[in-house]
């Protein structure tokens, strides 16, 4: 149970989902006006929603109990509790990582053909369609060009730019977000809360990094932690199941180094490798912290999208380092510090390099 608390927790409203509002918006106005399209194009990186959105809108186009003007699947309807269920008849989901071929695209074609068999819409989702080879996409173009009114395609990838332009511009386009930080934190907490458990602050922090903005990582590494069996889970015993590491012992160390204070980066790096440390993702992180800075010598703050996995404390640390370098000074660092991986091969030593 505690292994899959995404699935667990999927959402079954729109409501429930967390982050894509702008694509959310779109689609509820579309299903209550029933001006929905016959094929949908959902990009983004994994775990951020795609195919629970394109589930969400299966059930909803075949939900039973929907009125007229209204967009949310009641949710306790016979199709709703199918979709939920994974049992309903008139939604077929392919993975096109494993089903690749033309015979695949084929298989599925037959079916098209012929009506919904209980509900209102045939909703087919195609997971991964950049994996498709030549010869499927041009089958499944055939398809899209001229698709039966009672079928909706949503085809879902995190590589859109290997999808043929031929088949992005027959389909309605969405470009999925990464998840903003405080949403899921807002998230892993009512989670926690339903599995009656607490997380100390800093232990949520550090699963919002290693997801990157995937709310499904986050929930993963949510698992791991409940698999503990601890009813409030601290930093010591986050440690078991997460990389080691800091993003505020990153920050002194990057702020020694841009201090020239040498012993005190030292210092730091060989405490925090005693305690037991993971020094290949401390790497990681101060290399994106550069990233970061970087990004704020060239447009003067930072966005949103890099902004994301950085509490306010945190960026404005990040801010007050930008002041104290140059550019100039930014790169330099930058291209030593990512030489790093390449002299740990020649050393058993790790921290040396």
């Amino acid at each position: 149970m505690t292994a899959t608390l995404y699935r667990k927790y999927r959402p079954q409203t729109f409501a429930e989902v967390i982050g894509q509002e702008h694509i959310k918006r779109t689609l509820q106005n579309e299903i209550a006006n029933n001006k929905v399209a016959q094929a949908y194009l959902f990009c983004g990186i994994r775990g951020v929603g795609k195919t629970t959105i394109a589930r969400l809108l299966a059930k909803a186009l075949n939900c039973d109990k929907r009125k007229a003007g209204e967009y949310e699947p009641c949710g306790k309807c016979e199709p709703c509790q199918a979709v939920a269920e994974g049992r309903f008849l008139d939604l077929l989901e392919m993975d096109a990582a494993s089903n690749r071929r033309i015979d695949d695209i084929r298989e599925v074609r037959e079916r098209i053909p012929y009506g919904p068999v209980t509900a209102k819409f045939k909703v087919i989702i195609i997971d991964e369609v950049h994996m498709l080879t030549t010869e499927a996409f041009n089958a499944l173009l055939k398809t899209l060009e001229e698709p039966p009114q009672h079928t909706i395609f949503v085809l879902a990838t995190t590589e859109v730019h290997k999808l043929p332009e031929t088949i992005i511009s027959r389909c309605q386009r969405f470009d999925f977000q990464r998840v903003p930080a405080v949403e899921i934190i807002k998230r892993l907490n009512f989670i926690l809360e339903q599995e009656k458990m607490k997380a100390e602050p800093v232990v949520l922090e550090e699963i919002v990094r290693l997801a990157g903005g995937s709310i499904r990582d986050a929930e993963s590494y949510l698992g791991k932690l409940v698999s503990l069996g601890q009813k409030e889970i601290t930093r010591k015993e986050a440690g078991l199941v997460l990389p080691h590491s800091d993003i505020n012992t990153a920050l002194d160390i990057l702020s020694a180094i841009i201090e020239r204070q040498a012993a005190v980066a030292i210092q730091k790096l060989n405490d925090f490798f005693a305690d037991g440390g993971d020094l290949s993702y401390l790497h990681q992180q101060i290399t994106e912290l550069l990233r970061k800075i970087l990004l704020i010598k060239l447009s003067g703050s930072l966005s949103r999208y890099s902004a994301f996995d950085l509490t306010e404390e945190q960026q404005n640390k990040l801010m007050a380092q930008a002041s104290q370098v140059t550019t100039r000074r930014v790169q330099d660092i930058l291209e030593e510090w990512i030489k790093v991986p390449d002299y740990w091969r020649q050393t058993d030593i790790l921290q040396l390099p």
